[in-house]
């Protein structure tokens, strides 16, 4: 599909006319050298002549001849009247090509913005040419090594994602009252003392530290997803659902969540989705932890955190080299869709570099799904796109 629409053209000649008279179609450019892929330029300009609003996802590479790409780029912002959602990967060399953008992106919706350069390899100028984007609403920004600044139309956001310390979350924050959904990921471990700032209308919340949570209230929070370290307080987590009286129906839990996330769904009896991701190979003993506090026992003997009927959904992802123990995974599923008072419906487990089930469990999985088990396998790239909306991350 990622071939789409050039593909669809070569099918017969029906589809070559339908593909060619459908700018719907040709909406989503994507140029990745990163990849090793360079989109011909003839066959660029062919693409944004057949479409009508543009998609732009450009990343470019400094491991590749850079004039070619700057080239590129610079075609692609001729058209950029036309952009509604651009996802850019940033080089030092383009940071002056970005200066023709100003007030000449006026349907833009969606921007995502990253690079990996330190410090010492990227201007710190502020980037300001998206400062006056009057459709912006859903705003990324990724630079782990260095602050860049970045002006931006806050008041209008309802969305964002943004690495940067607690200060520049809670200024980020005060402007964009509007927020429905937010990925915090502070950049400093520090502690915060603020009088905690109330967001009145945020439904979806992910923070890469719980300590943030002491510095906001969030009276109708609907979703939240933490990271949690092996020893991590759940001070903060409880303060903060107590002070904000919200009541969350789903949690997503990185890190080590063995304990927290037990403890948290024991403290809030409102959650009835719990998703769990593991990016490092060391919290395998977690989730198997986690699991066997999961099961319920058919003699009644199971854990007080067990007891927890409530949850409807239970979803798993892995990113990196993580294995399932299958075994664990099933009986966990088995013993809660066939307990007493027990409300489980859906379970997912999607894994972005390990291979699925061996026959034996996929024998079984599929006798759970044959009795109505709202069950989901996956693995690979779709994978990880699935993880990243569950942390609600650009």
């Amino acid at each position: 599909m990622k071939d789409s629409p050039w593909v669809l053209t070569h099918v017969s000649n029906r589809w070559r006319a339908v593909s060619l008279s459908t700018p719907s179609l040709w909406s989503l450019i994507g140029v990745d050298y990163a990849e090793g892929f360079a989109y011909p330029l003839a066959a660029i300009e062919a693409h944004v002549e057949r479409a009508g609003s543009l998609k732009i996802h450009f990343y470019p590479s400094e491991y590749f001849p850079i004039d070619p790409q700057l080239d590129m780029f610079k075609f692609l912002t001729m058209h950029c009247l036309r952009w509604e959602d651009l996802n850019l990967g940033v080089i030092p060399a383009m940071l002056p090509l970005l200066a023709v953008l100003h007030d000449r992106v006026p349907l833009l919706r969606h921007l995502w913005m990253q690079w990996d350069a330190d410090e010492t390899s990227v201007s710190m100028d502020p980037i300001d040419c998206f400062i006056n984007t009057p459709s912006l609403v859903k705003l990324g920004v990724y630079n782990f090594y260095s602050l860049v600044s970045i002006p931006m139309p806050v008041h209008q956001l309802t969305e964002y994602q943004l690495f940067g310390s607690v200060d520049m979350h809670l200024r980020v924050l005060k402007l964009a009252e509007n927020f429905v959904q937010a990925h915090i990921y502070v950049s400093v471990d520090e502690s915060a003392f603020h009088e905690p700032l109330t967001l009145p209308f945020l439904r979806r919340l992910y923070v890469s530290n719980v300590s943030f949570l002491d510095s906001i209230t969030v009276p109708f929070l609907e979703e939240i997803g933490l990271s949690v370290a092996p020893d991590d307080a759940l001070g903060s987590f409880r303060s903060f659902i107590d002070r904000s009286s919200c009541i969350p129906r789903r949690l997503c839990v990185t890190g080590y969540p063995d304990s927290t996330s037990t403890e948290i769904l024991l403290k809030c009896p409102s959650i009835v989705e719990l998703v769990v991701i593991l990016y490092d190979p060391d919290a395998n003993e977690n989730i198997n932890t986690l699991m066997s506090t999961l099961v319920v026992s058919p003699l009644g003997g199971s854990s007080r955190t067990a007891r927890v009927p409530h949850l409807r959904s239970i979803f798993f992802g892995c990113e990196n080299e993580i294995d399932i123990d299958w075994t664990h995974y099933i009986e966990m599923l088995e013993s809660r869709w066939r307990a007493p008072g027990c409300t489980l419906e859906a379970a997912a487990v999607v894994s972005v570099k390990r291979p699925g089930p061996n026959p034996a469990a996929l024998t079984r999985l599929k006798m759970l799904r044959q009795d109505g088990l709202d069950l989901l396998l996956l693995e690979g790239w779709e994978a990880s796109d699935i993880l990243g909306t569950w942390v609600f991350s650009q």
